[in-house]
C-alpha cells in the first residue's frame, strides 16, 4: 500500500509542477493591477497555458487525493517537493533548452533529502479525525496568518508582494491539504456522510483562496522566487497538521535515538536543493 502511495504522490507532483510553469506563463502577461481580485482568475481565462494549468492542477489533485486517501499527510506531503524538480523539464520544453549539470545534481539532492526522510521517518496514517472543535480553531489560525500576510502585501515592491503572497499560499495550500485528508477519511464511510461533514466545504473554500493567491503571486514575481516558498512551506504546514491533528505517527526513536537529527538533516537537505534548484534554472518562458 506504501508503495501505490507514493506512486500517486509522485504522479501528483508531476502535475503539479507543469502546472506551475504553466500558470506562471499565463499569470505574468495580465495587468498588475488585477492582483487580489476575482477579476484576475477572469482575465485568465483568456490564456490556453492557463486553461491547460489548471487541467495538469486537477490532475495533480486527484492524484494527491488518492495518496491522501491511502496514506498520512506526513508521507505524501514531503513528496510533493518534488513537484519542481519535475517543472524544470517542462520549462525545457517551452524554452526549447537542456538542463543543466547544475539543475540535475540539483535535483538529486533534493530527492536524496526526500529519500533520507522517508526512509527514516516512515510515517504512518493513523485512523484519528480532528473533531469539529479543533478543525475550527485550525481553520482560524490558518485565516488569520493568511490575512495578515495579504494585508502586509500590500503597498509592497512587487516582488516582494509576490514573495509574501507566496507564503501566504505555503500556509493556505498546507491547509487545504489536510482538507484533502480529512474529506479522504470521511469518504469511507460513504459520500452522503462526507456531505454532512465540514470537509468538503473546507476543500472548495481553501481552493478557491489558494487559486487566487498563487495566481497573484506568480502574476507579480519571477516563478524561481515564488515556487520555492510554495514548495518548501506547503509539507512543512501540512506536516505539522498531520501530526497535531491527524495523530501521524513518526519513527523518533531509532537509529539511537539519531532519527529526529537524520530525519531534519533529510528536510534541510530537501529545502535547500528545492531553492538553489529553482535560483540555478529559469522557469520562465523567457
Amino acid at each position: 500500500m506504501i508503495l501505490l502511495v507514493v506512486i500517486f504522490a509522485l504522479l501528483s507532483s508531476a502535475f503539479y509542477g507543469g502546472a506551475a510553469v504553466l500558470q506562471h506563463y499565463a499569470s505574468e502577461q495580465t495587468p498588475p493591477e488585477l492582483s487580489l481580485r476575482p477579476k484576475l482568475l477572469i482575465e485568465l481565462f483568456k490564456y490556453p497555458s492557463w486553461l491547460f494549468g489548471n487541467l495538469f492542477d486537477i490532475l495533480g489533485f486527484v492524484f494527491q487525493f488518492l495518496a491522501l486517501r491511502f496514506g498520512a499527510l506526513s508521507l505524501v506531503e514531503p513528496i510533493l517537493v518534488s513537484s519542481l524538480v519535475f517543472a524544470i523539464p517542462v520549462a525545457s520544453l517551452i524554452r526549447k533548452k537542456v538542463p543543466s549539470l547544475n539543475d540535475f545534481v540539483a535535483a538529486i539532492l533534493t530527492c536524496s533529502g526526500l529519500a533520507i526522510f522517508l526512509t527514516v521517518a516512515r510515517p504512518h496514517q493513523s485512523k484519528t479525525v480532528p473533531h469539529l472543535p479543533a478543525w475550527v480553531l485550525l481553520t482560524v489560525i490558518i485565516a488569520v496568518v493568511v490575512s495578515v500576510l495579504v494585508l502586509v502585501s500590500y503597498k509592497k515592491q512587487p516582488r516582494i508582494k509576490a514573495l509574501i503572497l507566496s507564503a501566504a499560499s505555503g500556509f493556505a495550500l498546507g491547509y487545504l491539504a489536510a482538507s484533502t485528508e480529512l474529506v479522504g477519511h470521511e469518504t469511507k464511510h460513504g459520500i452522503l456522510h462526507t456531505l454532512t461533514t465540514v470537509g468538503p466545504y473546507a476543500l472548495v473554500v481553501s481552493g478557491i483562496v489558494v487559486l487566487l493567491l498563487i495566481q497573484s503571486a506568480y502574476q507579480l514575481g519571477e516563478i524561481r522566487f515564488t515556487l520555492p516558498i510554495l514548495t518548501v512551506l506547503q509539507p512543512l504546514v501540512a506536516m505539522s497538521i498531520g501530526i497535531a491533528m491527524f495523530h501521524d505517527r513518526i519513527n523518533v526513536k531509532g537509529m539511537g535515538h539519531m532519527a529526529p537529527i537524520v530525519e531534519i538533516a533529510g528536510l534541510i537537505i530537501m529545502c535547500v536543493s528545492v531553492i538553489y534548484l529553482s535560483r540555478q534554472e529559469d522557469l520562465s518562458s523567457h
